[in-house]
């Protein structure tokens, strides 16, 4: 069974997320249940897929939400959350 992801390791990999997306080692993580990013101007389609794949593995974890993000169209949240499922709002 997966672990959470911890604070820490989000903020890092969003700090690196121009230059390229590195997976964090979810299995060191704590009890982060919850995320939610709003009115983001640095996220886009493809970094958030793969967190969102990333995060959504974890079975402790509940929600991803992702609100007025500028880079994330509604179109391309409503077929992640086909694909991931009801824990991945927006």
């Amino acid at each position: 069974m997966s672990r959470l992801p911890r604070v820490t390791n989000i903020i890092s990999m969003l700090r690196v997320a121009r230059l390229q997306y590195l997976r964090p080692k979810w299995s060191h993580s704590t009890t982060l249940r919850h995320l939610r990013f709003h009115d983001c101007v640095m996220l886009d389609e493809k970094l958030v897929k793969k967190l969102a794949k990333d995060i959504l593995s974890c079975e402790e974890f509940q929600l991803l939400e992702l609100i007025s993000c500028h880079k994330i169209s509604e179109e391309f949240l409503i077929d992640l959350q086909d694909e991931l499922g009801e824990r991945l709002t927006s």
